[in-house]
């Protein structure tokens, strides 16, 4: 119970050998009853031993002890009290989700008595009355379950002796810490005290801290500092030593560095700027500890009678002068402004758009008088895309027949004809016996003509002795059939 205490209130000044690394595994497995919310997860702490003992799982204000649980726990109502010793095998046999309560314990899951272990003890619960989510009222659903948290000065613990049984780690070598049971996440941190080799004295004991969220395996922090008890900064807690041990300063202060640069004693005297501790150092109006005065400019024992407007320039050295840098006639010389500064006799306007015709690098402003090219020429007039040379830009070609003997000629045409468009006459073929030479059948939009062939073709005794034939030369490729009287004319 002392040893308890002491892991409790961290009074008992104790010192923390290097010992190999301790870890908290947290598992999860399916609940046993079938209306059992969520996940069973259990806390296990891998010794580095076997003869090592745990003896506490704690929390304080300096280490709280925290399991989040926002969906609460499940806490069957058929088992009693926040350890595992309510678990019997008679509730077991009523209650199959028994099996599922949520407890706190030192590698128990059931009464000590009956758990095959030799020497085995329930652990024991104490904790600050005043924690408003307490290990017991955590296990055993007095509060709403969403969270124990122990972390007053007083704090908490569950804990056996180290001549219990259960003390020692079980056959894979970790003790089994506590079972929760729930529905949604799991997050914390976790205090445990070991004896590392089973050898109990406040010399040989461990103290380590576990952050968890989830399942997995978690490590714990070394905390670092001070394990020199001669200094002033020593710290029980400590588990490795960080070269920071201190001693007390002129002042009385741990790992202080005495009366600080400036001052004269240790209650914050300033030494002035003439070496006096507490003095007022040099008065308004003088410049050094000698009483020499500041001229009107400032300068320490200067001759400058007087500075009106405060700029820093005697009266009598003033310039006077344009003071704008971005002025014709800016004088860097000038110490102040005359209002004389001219902002445009210097500038010089016109187009400066790189893009227009006229452009003028030399212009500061533009004046709007940017000239164009107007597409698709260039500035000099001359065509921007011109691929055969013709004189005729690219975008402005015309294609048609430049054939002026052809009856589709267009006069305004600039490149040759597309495809399907030549310069070609049609001519019509015209059979039939009965046709006359005077007869001439008209096409709206064609210029024609008759000449006799000179194939011989069968023919009624009537016709004349050869078939005319018909040129009709139109503007466009056609195909025509005429019929006059009893012959025809088809197109070839």
């Amino acid at each position: 119970m002392r040893l308890f205490v002491a892991s409790l209130a961290f009074c008992l000044g104790l010192t923390f050998p290097a010992f190999a690394q301790y870890s908290l595994t947290v598992e999860s497995s399916s609940p046993v009853g079938v209306d059992t919310p969520g996940s069973v997860y259990r806390f296990y702490v891998n010794s580095v031993d076997p003869s090592d003992k745990l003896s506490a799982v704690y929390g304080s204000d300096s280490f709280p002890l925290v399991i989040n649980t926002p969906a609460g726990i499940f806490n069957s109502a058929a088992a009693a009290g926040a350890s595992a010793e309510g678990l019997t095998d008679f509730l077991l046999g009523f209650f199959p989700d028994v099996v599922d309560d949520s407890y706190a314990t030192v590698n128990l899951t059931g009464p000590a008595g009956s758990s095959g272990i030799s020497g085995a003890s329930a652990p024991q619960i104490v904790e600050d009355p005043t924690l408003a989510n307490g290990i017991t009222s955590y296990f055993t659903g007095d509060n709403d379950g969403a969270l124990l948290e122990v972390n007053t000065l007083i704090g908490g613990s569950w804990f056996v002796t180290g001549t219990a049984g259960n003390a020692s780690p079980d056959s894979d070598g970790r003790w089994l810490i506590a079972q929760v049971t729930t529905a949604g996440d799991i997050s914390g941190s976790v205090n445990v005290q070991v004896f590392p080799l089973g050898v109990q004295s406040e010399t040989n004991v461990v103290r380590k801290s576990f952050d968890f969220t989830g399942t997995g395996e978690f490590f714990s922090e070394e905390i670092l500092g001070c394990m020199d008890d001669t200094a002033c900064n020593y710290n029980p807690e400590v588990t490795e030593d960080d070269g920071s041990c201190a001693e007390l300063d002129e002042c009385g202060v741990c790992g202080g560095t005495g009366i600080p640069a400036g001052e004269c004693d240790c209650d914050g005297t300033v030494i002035d700027e003439c070496g006096v501790c507490g003095g007022s150092g040099i008065p308004e109006g003088q410049c050094d500890c000698e009483g020499t005065l500041i001229d009107a400019i400032g300068v320490c024992g200067g001759d400058c009678a007087e500075d009106v407007n405060f700029n820093g320039v005697c009266d009598d050295d003033e310039v006077a002068g344009c003071m704008i840098d971005l002025a014709c006639n800016y004088n860097p010389e000038a110490t102040i402004n005359d209002s004389s500064c001219d902002f445009t006799s210097c500038l010089a306007f016109g187009c400066n758009d790189a893009s227009a015709c006229n452009f003028d690098p030399e212009v500061n402003f533009n004046d709007g008088t940017c000239v164009y090219a107007q597409a698709p020429y260039d500035c000099d007039g001359n065509c921007v895309n011109d691929a055969d040379g013709d004189g005729v830009c690219d975008e402005l070609e015309i294609p048609g027949c430049q054939d002026e003997l052809a009856c589709n000629y267009n006069a305004d045409a600039t490149d040759p004809p597309a495809a399907g468009f030549e310069c070609a006459p049609t001519r019509i073929h015209c059979t039939n016996a009965t046709a006359r030479a005077s007869t001439t059948p008209m096409v709206t939009g064609c210029a024609m003509s008759w000449k006799w062939s000179g194939v011989k073709f069968p023919r009624p005794a009537t016709s004349t002795p050869k078939p005319p034939i018909l040129t009709i030369v139109c503007l466009q490729t056609i195909h025509v059939s005429l019929v006059r009287e009893n012959w025809t004319a088809q197109a070839w």
